[in-house]
């Protein structure tokens, strides 16, 4: 998805057509939607961690589970995981990559 939001962002800045503005509509609603769902996934970890955190102190039992519980998280390989600052990485790395692009033609 984000090649998409790539080659779109190039072709909107290097075509001088109308469809120039179908490709920067393609841009724009790509980026809503990696926007949108990062931010979604990257909520999981801060709910998941803010319920262990309120479960502290609540027994012996329930500190055993805590122990063992880890918060859930949206993996994206097996060294890196979804946050809600995620989004601006990707954000920067689509950016950078059209502007790759861009200079390199």
């Amino acid at each position: 998805m984000s090649g998409v939001a790539v080659c779109a962002m190039y072709g909107a800045i290097k075509v001088h057509e109308p469809g120039a503005v179908l490709l920067a509509m393609i841009v724009g609603m790509t980026l809503t939607h990696l926007g949108i769902i990062f931010r979604k996934l990257g909520e999981f970890y801060e709910v998941s961690s803010a319920v262990l955190e309120s479960w502290k102190g609540q027994g012996k039992l329930t500190s055993k589970v805590l122990n063992a519980s880890r918060p859930i998280r949206v993996n994206l390989a097996d060294y890196y995981y979804v946050q809600k600052s995620t989004i601006l990485v990707l954000y920067g790395v689509i950016v950078n990559a059209a502007i790759t692009l861009l200079l390199g033609s």
